[in-house]
């Protein structure tokens, strides 16, 4: 029998009494264990837990494109030199299934690059002590963590055991890996020093088949995942970023997608991914993860699938409407989405002390969000005029939907938005203008019907350049920028476009941009969708969110956009 370890390791325990097994039984064979395991040849798009993260994750990379072949080429052999020893810890979570572990087991034995360690953390009640036993040199740890939603919390254990070494694998207990497995993610890791992990192409097996491989691009982080578990980890960058992500159940007993928030939280410390070209092969059968309650439909459900950490930014252009702070303030304030989760980022264009003050103490007094920043531009678009003045300038008398200085504006704020869009450090940003009051529902409904492939989700609030018309149109012709203003609706539509007054836009909308304040379409913000629709984007927008947007203060009158539905809209 194998030397018993420490029986007990809850997720406080400053150290860990791990041993190795004594009994050297004669190991699982490779050939026998993948004679149990039919393998698919089949490459066709597959589901990754209920969601089809296959075709999302490529139909989005197609989006967001891939890294440039040739960046930073002339630096390319620095970042390629070998900075680490190819020492290798493996860590295999375990829980209630111990007939399963011969099948990743017996191929660690195979490797042509051996680890130096191999360490199953066992957290379950069933025990895989006798098994472990059969192999030489595994390691056995038992350790009561978790609550079985997710394996983080064992991964989490192996880790701080292997923390001396510079590379960790973490494989699942019930899949397989192929003899040069660890050797092909080392090769693949020590061309970029930059890299934090090199991942597999996952090869589907058992009641589902296929293969899923993503290119790697930051941006497609924030859309969907693009690797599974099994990646080789540099042990710095996982130290860095406080190991693996471990969440609370929400209400319905769902958690995140684990491994998706690693990946982003390695992205977020400036941190790479690469690719390998070597496949895992990933079991599937009703006992697995992917098929738990514990895991949410990516598609449908994209909110519940993504970690909320880092994940938006509300961020206001303040031009100076001073009778509007305090009802914006208080919009902001009573929002239900969580305060804790949400970064603020207030962009002062005023030139105004007195509004730079206030909004100032205001970020001052505020404690409970995940963080905030004020910028400050003063820089006017017109000589001689506030920015407030400018921002409410009446139309002008027989211009139907054009405004007093219109174009100079228009520049201003196109530049104003494309700085933000730099600012920001999330991967969405909720843009809203300091004329246009949300609910306090307003970005907990617009998260809702983000989605994987969509770019930008819409309140509804009412024009006011032109009249009986909602701040949303469709293009009527890609090449010329054409496009038609939407009088109203019901319900969630897809849409070409929309003002950025109280919209949930993706990062690299700005990022792929600029918004052109100079263009085929009339106006920056026409500009910025067009781009997107003409790369084949979607915009939504929720008629039934409706915002009040108040409008005028010229020479003291100020006045309301009517909310009501056009009329023959039901």
């Amino acid at each position: 029998m194998a030397k018993r370890a420490n029986p007990r390791v809850s997720d406080g325990d400053a150290t860990l009494d791990v041993t190795r097994a004594d009994n050297a039984a004669s190991a699982f064979a490779y050939g026998d264990t993948m004679q149990e395991v039919e393998y698919g040849e089949a490459t066709r798009d597959v589901e990754y837990g209920e969601a089809m993260v296959g075709g999302t994750s490529l139909r989005a990379a197609q989006r967001v494109g891939t890294e440039q072949e040739g960046q930073e080429a002339a630096g390319a052999r620095w970042y390629a030199r070998p900075t680490l020893p190819h020492r290798v810890g493996v860590v295999i979570p375990t829980r209630n299934r111990p007939n399963w572990l011969p099948h990743m087991l017996g191929s660690l034995m195979m490797q042509t690059h051996r680890p130096e360690r191999i360490l199953v953390v066992d957290n379950g009640e069933d025990s895989a002590e006798e098994v472990v036993s059969r192999y030489p040199g595994v390691e056995y740890l038992r350790a009561e963590v978790g609550s079985g939603l997710s394996g983080n919390p064992a991964r989490n254990v192996g880790m701080q055991a292997m923390a001396d070494l510079p590379y960790l694998c973490f494989l699942d207990d019930d899949d397989m890996i192929p003899p040069d497995y660890l050797e092909v993610l080392l090769a693949t890791i020590a061309t970029d020093c930059r890299a934090a992990a090199a991942y597999p192409r996952l090869r589907f097996c058992g009641t589902q088949q296929g293969t899923w491989s993503v290119p790697y691009h930051p941006d497609l982080l924030g859309r969907s995942n693009l690797a599974g578990v099994p990646a080789l980890i540099r042990t710095d960058a996982l130290l860095q970023v406080g190991g693996w992500p471990v969440f609370a159940a929400d209400p319905d007993g769902t958690i995140p997608h684990d491994d998706w928030a690693l990946w982003r939280r390695f992205r977020d410390h400036g941190w790479r991914m690469i690719p390998a070209p070597v496949d895992y092969f990933y079991y599937r059968h009703d006992d697995g993860v992917c098929h738990s309650k514990a895991r949410a439909n990516h598609q449908s459900e994209w909110r519940r699938t993504i970690d909320p950490t880092n994940l938006v930014t509300l961020a206001i252009p303040w031009s100076g409407r001073e009778h509007l702070i305090d009802a914006m303030l208080d919009a902001v304030a009573r929002q239900s989405y969580p305060a804790s989760q949400l970064h603020l980022l207030f962009y002062d264009n005023s030139g105004s002390e007195a509004v730079g003050k206030r909004l100032r103490r205001w970020l001052l007094e505020q404690d409970g969000y995940a963080g905030h920043s004020y910028h400050r531009d003063p820089r006017p678009a017109v000589a001689g005029l506030s920015a407030s003045e400018l921002a409410d300038a009446p139309l002008d008398e027989g211009e139907q939907g054009r405004r007093r200085h219109g174009r100079a504006v228009n520049h201003r704020v196109g530049a104003i938005w494309n700085r933000i869009g730099q600012l920001a450090r999330t991967d969405l940003v909720w843009c809203l203008e300091d004329d246009v009051i949300p609910p306090p529902d307003a970005l907990d409904r617009l998260l809702d019907r983000m989605g994987p492939m969509v770019d930008g989700v819409t309140a509804n609030y009412r024009s006011r350049v032109v009249p009986g018309c909602s701040v949303a149109w469709r293009y009527t012709n890609l090449e010329t920028g054409d496009l038609v203003h939407l009088e109203g609706g019901t319900g969630l539509e897809s849409i070409g476009g929309t003002g950025l007054g109280c919209a949930l836009v993706r990062r690299e909308v700005f990022r792929a941009g600029p918004a052109r304040s100079g263009g085929e379409a009339v106006g920056y913000d026409c500009n910025l969708w067009l781009d997107v629709a003409r790369r084949g984007g979607t915009v939504l927008i929720d008629w039934d969110l409706r915002c009040e947007h108040r409008i005028g203060h010229w020479k003291g009158e100020e006045r309301v956009a009517a909310l009501e539905l056009p009329r023959g809209v039901v």
